[in-house]
């Protein structure tokens, strides 16, 4: 494993190296970046990797995840009862409570 006085060294060696060249800082980091990703084992690099896309896939299965209809404001018709009911029972009920209101679907 690589310790954090290794990178400085290894920075430094960069930096020192390429000081003709008058490269700006992010052209340097660029430069170190790419050397280190090079010596890198592939464990390392397969981790760095996941590390990376774990989160970015995280936000945007978050962002693609439909709305629940209770975010929404958008209640059940029917209020849960303890017990179990048939599926006869909760159709009577529900008909009886909506018979005469208008139900809209919003897509």
């Amino acid at each position: 494993m690589i310790t954090i006085a290794e990178l400085l060294e290894a920075y430094q060696v960069v930096q020192q190296t390429f000081a003709p060249l008058r490269l700006s800082r992010w052209q340097l980091m660029k430069l170190f970046a790419t050397q280190i990703w090079r010596e890198a084992s592939f464990a390392a690099k397969i981790i760095t990797v996941a590390v990376c896309l774990i989160p970015l896939l995280m936000i945007i299965a978050r962002i693609l995840r439909p709305r629940s209809l209770k975010r929404l404001g958008i209640h059940p018709a029917v209020k849960s009862k303890p017990g179990r009911m048939s599926f006869k029972d909760v159709l009577e009920e529900t008909a009886e409570k909506v018979c005469q209101s208008c139900i809209y679907i919003v897509h």
